[in-house]
């Protein structure tokens, strides 16, 4: 806020020493002793990685590469706690976004070697010493920031950096990983379109781009296919049963195919001029350019979201890859053996564009999922709730059972005496003989008391539990 107050033309001076001695106590000191080296507070190097891409989108790109990357290479980057790794992997692609193309490259090979190093995808093992593998937050927001990583890289070092560190996360034991890993898939598609190769020749494709785009996407296509679906290059199954073991993955490849349809439709409703969100960002290029300022000046390029700016070109190229490799293998599922992967399919159809739903193959098979739905809905309504206040057919059937035109007695009284339901429950014992035989005939007349007793208390608890509503 202070800085915002001030502007970037009063940075140096007073606020940039106040800032780097934040981070570090001892800076401008000339002699420090080893021994008594004093550490920033942790919640102050905590609130500085989190706000230190807002400094430097207001210092602007060559204050940002002469001051603010150097400290947070040395003081962040590498940081042990895990808030400020958290922070920092969290703002890194807005920090990106304001460096020059060679040092972009460079600053991605050091998240490379971060991200995938020991405290964060390297780690294999649960122990005290390496805690990381539990923390499944710092590879979420791994996965959140590569969309944007992804439009800030060249394709070369997208293939050479980024897309191992996707393969990992689209592989990952935690689903939340895994489903925002997904949404990068139609944007690594998009950078390898050979339209974004730069041969240094506006207007030109060369042979050599179009190929190299071509392997590119067919290293994504068959490794989607065969660590995720199980299926290799030639079409068969790696898993013994058409399948692959898992139906989550089967699920995840169809919210793939979903992402790359929706990628390709966002785009068309982007070219709409009644569009709210293209709205909103004409609004603001225009009250930057009233403060006499650009996006680029702000350290921005282009829309903000990675969808909202394909070509014509890139549109195509993503329209091609979904229709003849991504959505044959996804149309098999209709006859899955388990319900989620076909509800899951049939969402993944019904997002698509239009042209490509419109597709003989995929409404066809559109239209049989719909109907399965609809016949499970009908069934369900259908279905009249029982007196008993549940719907089940079990509970109609016994209430059905009873004749409405016979009324079932009501229940015998609970005090009714022994005698109103077995007349003889009162007669008189024999003459007793002797006092052994008197001993042995009263105990045996306390048994069948008792034992007449209980019967009458199961005939009544019977009878109100044959009668009562709550037991129908």
């Amino acid at each position: 806020a202070v800085l915002l107050l001030l502007g970037s033309e009063n940075w140096d001076g007073m606020v940039k020493e106040c800032f780097l001695t934040l981070i570090n106590p001892n800076h401008g000191i000339a002699d420090v002793n080893p021994e008594n080296v004093a550490v920033p507070p942790l919640p102050v190097k905590r609130c500085l990685s989190s706000s230190l891409h807002t400094v430097a989108h207001i210092l602007g790109p060559r204050l940002t590469q002469e001051d603010i990357m150097v400290t947070f290479q040395e003081y962040f980057f590498r940081d042990t706690d895990d808030s400020v790794r958290l922070n920092v992997i969290r703002n890194f692609p807005w920090l990106m976004s304001l460096l020059p193309h060679s040092l972009k490259c460079e600053y991605v090979a050091m998240w490379f070697e971060v991200v995938k190093g020991e405290d964060l995808l390297g780690a294999h093992k649960r122990s005290v010493t390496n805690p990381m593998l539990l923390n499944w937050r710092q590879r979420d927001y791994v996965s959140r920031s590569m969309p944007d990583m992804l439009s800030l890289v060249d394709p070369t070092n997208v293939r050479k950096y980024l897309w191992p560190i996707l393969q990992q996360l689209l592989t990952d034991s935690i689903s939340q990983v895994r489903e925002d890993a997904e949404w990068s898939i139609p944007l690594l598609l998009r950078v390898y379109c050979a339209d974004n190769m730069d041969n240094g020749r506006s207007g030109e494709v060369s042979m050599n781009n179009m190929q190299w785009s071509a392997d590119a996407c067919q290293e994504v296509i068959a490794w989607l296919k065969q660590t995720i679906l199980g299926v290799s290059a030639n079409g068969n199954s790696t898993t013994g049963n058409g399948h692959a073991a898992n139906f989550c993955k089967r699920q995840l490849y169809c919210r793939i195919c979903a992402a790359v349809g929706l990628a390709v439709r966002f785009s068309d409703v982007m070219e709409e001029a009644k569009d709210e969100v293209l709205s909103l960002d004409r609004t603001f290029e225009d009250m930057l350019r009233l403060h006499g300022s650009t996006r680029e000046e702000m350290g921005g390029k282009g829309p903000y979201s990675p969808y909202q700016s394909l070509t014509p070109a890139e549109r195509k190229h993503l329209r091609r890859f979904l229709v003849y490799d991504l959505l044959p293998l996804a149309l098999e599922m209709k006859e899955d053996r388990v319900t989620n992967v076909r509800l899951t399919l049939m969402k993944t159809l019904q997002s698509l564009p239009a042209d490509v739903k419109g597709l003989a193959a995929v409404s066809a098979v559109l239209q049989d999922l719909e109907d399965e739905v609809e016949t499970w809905e009908s069934v369900y309504a259908s279905e009249e709730p029982s007196p008993a206040g549940n719907g089940s057919v079990i509970a109609r059937t016994m209430v059905s059972s009873v004749s409405p035109s016979k009324t079932p007695p009501p229940p015998p009284e609970r005090k009714q005496s022994i005698k109103g339901v077995i007349p003889n429950a009162e007669s008189k014992s024999p003459p007793r003989k002797s006092s052994t035989d008197d001993r042995s005939h009263a105990s045996s007349t306390k048994s069948k008391k008792k034992k007449r007793k209980d019967s009458v208390d199961d005939l009544h608890d019977g009878a109100d539990e044959t009668h009562s509503p709550q037991a129908v």
